[in-house]
């Protein structure tokens, strides 16, 4: 029975953590640049990779886990980049240098 509430705990919390994400995601879209919080995102970011990687040992497999779990990883690289170009003391050169850096 304690398997059982584990489990649908556990889905619960896969729809939950993939509603908000996704919400997340096109939310961060529509937002003005200069007004996203990096450290909320990162946040957020790493509560869904470490929900994820409880739900691939947990659950058995699917394909939503996947497909969320790439989604973060992917962003996930895309925040230094995103801090960075945050960062006020940043010059206008500085920022090419580091856009043609991490696109070689």
């Amino acid at each position: 029975m304690d398997n059982t509430f584990q489990e649908i705990r556990l889905r619960t919390n896969l729809w939950q953590s993939l509603d908000e994400w996704f919400a997340a995601l096109d939310t961060w879209v529509d937002t003005e640049f200069n007004n996203l919080n990096v450290e909320d995102m990162n946040n957020l970011n790493m509560k869904i990779i470490k929900n994820c990687l409880q739900f691939e040992k947990y659950l058995p497999p699917n394909n939503i886990v996947p497909k969320m779990k790439n989604s973060a990883e992917e962003f996930r690289q895309k925040l230094p980049v995103i801090g960075f170009l945050r960062n006020p003391n940043l010059k206008a050169v500085n920022s090419r240098f580091l856009i043609l850096y991490r696109y070689k």
